[in-house]
């Protein structure tokens, strides 16, 4: 057992379990996730967040933008930012591969009715082609207290 109290053994230092989170608000489970360490690194990776409400998805890849730098390499634009010092467009563009990265991570798309759903699935896909072929799926679902499902994510764990 370790910190998480998950048995769970690496195969390298860079084995992250991946995460696609659907309905993601503006992050917070996804947050939670990135918070999660094991021997003082992160335990996963974030691979896809998925939601529908513009300024939900706007928190949401800012997040994912502060998350593509290390703790001690995280920018002062970004908390001149935070103060409206600059704009999130100049924020960006002083950052484009990590700006890349996000965006890649953090998609505006609705789920359901009316959803082109070819897309979302190609997300998942190609996500999904970049993790281990003896990945094993661990899908959590999170339901309100009406238990009315909130939330699903999805976790490759390589066995």
């Amino acid at each position: 057992m370790n910190e998480l109290g998950i048995k769970y053994k690496r195969s390298s230092s860079n084995d992250l379990v991946p995460v696609v989170d659907l309905f993601a608000g503006p992050g917070g489970l996804s947050e939670g996730f990135s918070s999660l360490t094991l021997n003082n690194k992160p335990f996963f990776r974030i691979g896809l967040s998925i939601e529908k409400e513009k300024n939900a998805h706007s928190t949401l890849e800012l997040r994912s933008f502060f998350r593509q730098f290390s703790p001690n390499e995280r920018p002062d634009d970004y908390y001149r930012f935070l103060k409206q010092e600059i704009s999130i467009d100049e924020l960006y563009s002083k950052y484009p591969s990590q700006y890349r990265k996000a965006s890649s991570e953090a998609k505006l798309a609705a789920l359901g009715k009316n959803t082109n759903e070819d897309i979302i699935d190609q997300w998942i896909l190609d996500f999904q082609s970049i993790q281990s072929p003896k990945s094993e799926t661990l899908v959590l679902r999170l339901y309100r207290s009406d238990r009315t499902l909130c939330n699903h994510v999805y976790c490759s764990v390589n066995g």
